[in-house]
């Protein structure tokens, strides 16, 4: 989780950086004295390029984390279910059980992931 949110962190500072970037690229190209524009041009590039990494270090390391998140919770329904007895388990109907889960799993990644998305928002 602490390198998603780094990897927003980046994001956040990059998307700052680039339009200050852009404009003294501007700001050279129409004052009288001409500064050499290469390094800021590959200043705007080395930025894109911190871009493009820490978006992608970001949305793979989130999305770990929700597969991380499914699969914990997939074991603990196993866990919890194999403590009952065998009278108890031969009481329960699978593909209720089945179908509750998979909702209820789902429920509790969408909420997670919607509450990583407002983080990430609220960052930029």
């Amino acid at each position: 989780m602490i390198l998603a949110f780094g990897g927003t962190l980046v994001v956040a500072a990059v998307g700052i950086a680039i339009p200050l970037i852009q404009r003294a690229i501007v700001d050279n190209l129409t004052s009288a004295a001409q500064a050499a524009i290469w390094p800021l041009a590959v200043a705007l590039v080395i930025a894109a390029v911190a871009n493009f990494g820490a978006l992608y270090l970001r949305r793979y390391r989130a999305g770990q984390l929700s597969l991380d998140v499914q699969h914990d919770l997939r074991t603990q329904i196993l866990a919890s279910l194999s403590r009952l007895d065998g009278t108890r388990q031969d009481e329960l109907h699978t593909g209720q059980i089945v179908s509750r889960s998979i909702s209820d799993i789902t429920m509790v990644v969408g909420m997670r992931f919607t509450t990583a998305l407002l983080a990430a928002c609220s960052s930029a």
